[in-house]
């Protein structure tokens, strides 16, 4: 799900689309898509309305693309070594392991964009949901392969990853939603605290 910027006529000297994507990734990821206003991208992004339009389309077309940046990002950062991984339980403990880094990054992530949307736009906006059922697939693929290399392992039982996929990843979107909503609390370490105790007792060898 690559993000493609056609280039167009009337950019600005030294426009970088990237950029500009990721500025307006952080805004809705912050605001949200609603909340975050035409006046506040120009603002952040230093471009006239014109500018930013013409390279990117409406604000729902700079929306869908800094969506779709999102996810590759978050695909390639946290779920590509557990689709490519040699382990099983281990690969798990490790993806959380980047996980908490980028929590508590100084920067840190606010949640899960996806969920954030999700969130947002309920069951309206089908292309948009569309996007999200694709990342949540290929999220639970890589969490699938995890899991199916620790039942090659005898780490869980075969007949049970399906139910661990779920049970994973439900668990694992309660975390990054007490990452945005609640910030940095006791309450978001006992989640994830508890998560990595779930693995480690799923482990049966």
């Amino acid at each position: 799900m690559n993000v493609t910027v056609k280039p167009t006529p009337g950019r600005p000297r030294g426009y970088d689309a990237q950029a500009i994507l990721a500025t307006a990734m952080q805004l809705f990821y912050e605001h949200g898509y609603s909340g975050t206003s035409s006046r506040l991208l120009q603002q952040a992004t230093g471009l006239t309305a014109p500018s930013l339009y013409n390279g990117f389309g409406s604000k729902r077309d700079l929306f869908l693309a800094a969506l779709k940046r999102y996810i590759d990002m978050t695909l390639s950062y946290l779920f590509v070594d557990l689709a490519n991984g040699t382990a099983g339980i281990d690969d798990l403990e490790v993806m959380l392991d980047q996980l908490w880094i980028a929590i508590e990054a100084p920067e840190r992530p606010l949640g899960c964009l996806v969920l954030n949307t999700r969130g947002e736009f309920g069951t309206s906006e089908a292309d948009i949901l569309a996007i999200c059922d694709e990342f949540t697939g290929r999220q639970s693929g890589a969490i699938r392969d995890a899991f199916s290399r620790a039942a090659d392992l005898g780490e869980i039982p075969l007949d049970s990853i399906e139910r661990r996929v779920l049970a994973f990843r439900l668990m694992l979107n309660g975390v990054q939603n007490l990452s945005r909503t609640n910030g940095m609390t006791q309450e978001l370490r006992d989640a994830y605290a508890a998560l990595r105790m779930t693995l480690q007792e799923w482990r049966q060898i």
